[in-house]
């Protein structure tokens, strides 16, 4: 029998595979199942995988209710974590209403949610990465575009320093994601073959192939 955490997994797999819809059916069915145990933790993430679940639906098909979804299931999560004081991933928290300003163009909220993320994530800890490659195309996109390449570049040499806090799969999937920023911002073509050599070397990256053949058309 299924564990919520196999379940909580399972959910995780079928958004990265792009079954969008029943990966929402699975992340309902996981909150309800946290929440019958005050696992605020688990919530708080599972309301993460939710989030952008419909951030990726909203990609991929822009009606403004996936947006509102988005939006909203970031905001759970972080009153969840407030809260119930689950301070050990509030910095995801931030990291991912600065996603959901992005998506709704709001670039000048989305710099102040990737600095509170970027600024509360321990400077010995991979997630540096993450927050900082978001923060510097915020900030690019809000017209501070003096330091975006070697902010990114930065963001790269952190996830290189701390790799081995994550599996090789989300090694790859950040990398190239910060490889296809850096040639969507500076249009260097070697960041484009950067990108695509990873993305080529593993079948996994479903979301990142297509984000990548969109730039290309």
């Amino acid at each position: 029998m299924s564990t919520t955490a196999d379940l909580h997994q399972q959910a995780e797999q079928l958004r990265e595979q792009e079954k969008f819809k029943e990966a929402l059916k699975l992340y309902a069915k996981v909150i309800k199942q946290y929440f019958a145990i005050e696992n605020f933790l688990g919530i708080v993430e599972a309301l993460g995988g939710q989030m952008l679940t419909y951030k990726h639906l909203f990609l991929v098909d822009p009606k403004p209710k996936y947006l509102e979804l988005s939006i909203g299931s970031a905001m759970a999560s972080l009153q969840v974590a407030q809260k119930h004081k689950v301070s050990s991933i509030l910095f995801r928290c931030y990291f991912n209403l600065g996603e959901v300003n992005m998506l709704a163009k709001d670039y000048s909220a989305a710099v102040t949610n990737f600095k509170k993320s970027y600024d509360i994530i321990p400077s010995t800890s991979v997630e540096k990465c993450r927050a900082l490659s978001h923060l510097a195309e915020a900030n690019y996109l809000n017209g501070n575009t003096k330091t975006v390449e070697s902010d990114l570049i930065e963001s790269i040499n952190i996830l290189h320093k701390y790799k081995n806090q994550v599996d090789d799969y989300t090694d790859k999937v950040w990398e190239s994601g910060i490889l296809i920023k850096l040639y969507t911002l500076t249009k260097n073509e070697k960041y484009f073959a950067q990108a695509q050599k990873i993305i080529d070397s593993d079948k996994r990256l479903v979301i990142r192939k297509r984000q990548l053949a969109e730039i290309k058309k």
